[in-house]
């Protein structure tokens, strides 16, 4: 097994070429649980006696990942999606004139009357802005 040189030894480039595929970092949407759950699954399907180091120790991490995400998405509060924008609003100081700027002002508006749900954009928006998982707005 030939390895690259990096700060804690060799790493095998199995494992280099897994990270490049799904970077090993947490795990933020139901896509990137998907495609990280697709590389666990081949992994474990070739069975551990047939990994190498580099594998077993990359399985283990996005196993872990996936499991974090899960657990996350597992809790999340049976809300409407109004009532858990509005704290986060109110935990920023931000106005609905704030919002209309993320999301549209007409949108905001429609939004926060509740007039109109929130779409699958305006979910994305949220969700990167207030950094949490966008099934809370679902």
């Amino acid at each position: 097994m030939r390895g690259k040189a990096t700060y804690f030894g060799k790493t095998s480039d199995s494992y280099l070429e897994l990270v490049k595929r799904f970077p090993l970092r947490r795990i933020r949407s139901g896509g990137e649980r998907d495609a990280a759950a697709r590389i666990a699954r081949e992994l474990a399907l070739r069975g551990e006696a047939n990994l190498d180091s580099g594998e077993i120790d990359y399985l283990e991490t996005i196993s872990k990942f996936i499991q974090e995400f899960e657990q996350a998405a597992s809790v999340l509060p049976k809300a409407a999606p109004i009532e858990i924008l509005k704290p986060l609003m109110e935990q920023r100081g931000m106005r609905p004139i704030d919002l209309g700027k993320l999301i549209g002002n007409s949108a905001a508006t429609m939004v926060l009357s509740g007039e109109r749900e929130l779409s699958k954009a305006h979910i994305r928006k949220l969700a990167q802005f207030f950094h949490v998982n966008p099934g809370l707005f679902i």
